[in-house]
């Protein structure tokens, strides 16, 4: 299979290619001449395979969100072709309440798949942590992290 890399910069809205070259030579004599000068916005190589089918026949972004009795509440929902495994805690307002809940986005199979990993996370989560009790519209990074501010 055939690979390509690409020369990337900058994060979210200033995220950017840079280039796209077919060795990683090439990619990193560019890399290394752009971080030369720019000591504080890296550029970086990104290597992926030429031709690669993105989507899996079956499969989409699934999104739920699961309370800490493990039920399914708030919005969920699938998505064919975007999306990124995200995990965090946030506040939602289900049937007329409030709670804490643990928000999970995977590349699955199906809204059972997704619901089982949610338990899972959430499973783990209370055996090692409180679950979180979080002030209205208020996010926390979903981490098993020692140094975490989440503790």
């Amino acid at each position: 299979m055939t690979k390509i890399y690409l020369v990337s910069k900058g994060c979210y809205s200033y995220y950017h290619i840079v280039g796209v070259y077919s060795t990683a030579e090439l990619a990193n004599e560019v890399v290394t001449e752009i971080n030369k000068h720019d000591t504080y916005d890296k550029a970086e190589i990104e290597e992926y395979d030429l031709d690669q089918p993105t989507v899996k026949p079956g499969y989409a972004w699934y999104t739920v969100f699961i309370d800490r009795d493990g039920n399914v509440c708030g919005p969920r929902w699938a998505s064919a072709l975007e999306g990124q495994d995200e995990q965090w805690f946030t506040v939602c307002r289900d049937s007329n309440r409030t709670s804490t809940q643990l928000h999970i986005s995977r590349f699955v199979d199906s809204m059972e798949t997704i619901v089982k990993i949610a338990n899972e996370h959430r499973a783990m989560w209370l055996a090692v942590k409180p679950w979180p009790d979080l002030p209205a519209f208020k996010t926390m990074p979903y981490s098993f992290e020692e140094n975490s501010s989440d503790s």
